[in-house]
């Protein structure tokens, strides 16, 4: 039921995205601005993740060439240039969970690709799969690691 409400609102913030110039590409990023690394943090995330078969899986593929950066942010992310933004405040399990999202950036790549030869409506397409997917994780995880009270529920 969520993926139907998901579908159109990516939709409508990918198509804008078609018309955008793609960011310059940049070797990771340590955190910047009001960011900053956690390394006990980190762990914690990282261990969750470990104590469940999907983010074990997540785990053995991910290369770790992206810095987990937190902070107190409104929209948690993966930047083009390395950086995987998570919220200080999450409880760990919803953390862990939403950076089981961002892995699934990291490994298979950005949703929205800049690749310009390829056309917009497929560049769409495969970023509403990817977020599909990516979500589905999400929620696969917060289940396994019972997510209670979450800051930022699903439907």
């Amino acid at each position: 039921m969520w993926k139907c409400r998901l579908v159109p609102v990516l939709s409508l913030l990918l198509v804008s995205a078609c018309d955008r110039e793609p960011e310059p590409s940049a070797p990771p990023d340590p955190c910047r601005g009001r960011l900053e690394q956690n390394a006990e943090q980190s762990s914690k995330l990282i261990a969750l993740l470990e104590s469940t078969p999907r983010g074990r899986s997540l785990l053995e593929r991910w290369s770790r060439r992206e810095t987990l950066c937190f902070g107190d942010v409104r929209e948690t992310g993966i930047t083009p240039n390395g950086m995987i933004i998570l919220d200080h405040q999450d409880n760990e399990a919803e953390g862990a969970a939403r950076l089981g999202h961002l892995l699934v950036h990291a490994i298979e790549g950005l949703p929205m690709s800049d690749d310009r030869t390829i056309p917009c409506e497929t560049r769409i397409a495969h970023a509403i799969t990817a977020e599909v997917r990516a979500h589905s994780t999400e929620l696969e995880l917060r289940k396994a690691l019972k997510v209670e009270n979450p800051r930022r529920p699903y439907p």
